[in-house]
C-alpha cells in the first residue's frame, strides 16, 4: 500500500502528485504542511517508535528530506510555524 499525494484541478478532478511509498507500513497520526513546500508526516513503526518524516513536496518530485525519519521519545503531536 502506498500513500498518495493528489492535486485537485478543479471540477472534481484530481491527479496523482506524489506518492510515499515509505510509509505503508507505519501508523501514521497526523500530516501537515507548511508554505515552503514541506510536508511533516507524525506516527509510529511497527514497534511503536515515534518518528518524524519530512518531504519536500514540488509539482515534479516528491524527496525524503535528509537524515528523514527522525526518531522522536514521547511525541505526540506536531505543530508546524511558518516564518
Amino acid at each position: 500500500m502506498r500513500f498518495h499525494i493528489l492535486k485537485c484541478l478543479g471540477w472534481g478532478y484530481a491527479s496523482i502528485f506524489g506518492e510515499l511509498p515509505r510509509l505503508s507500513e507505519h501508523n501514521i497520526g497526523k500530516i501537515l504542511w507548511d508554505g515552503a513546500n514541506h510536508m511533516y508526516v507524525l506516527g509510529s513503526d511497527l514497534s511503536g517508535v515515534t518518528k518524524l518524516w519530512i518531504y519536500t513536496v514540488t509539482p515534479t518530485s516528491t524527496t525524503l528530506a535528509p537524515g528523514s525519519p527522525y526518531w522522536l521519545s514521547d511525541a505526540s503531536d506536531i505543530y508546524i510555524q511558518t516564518l
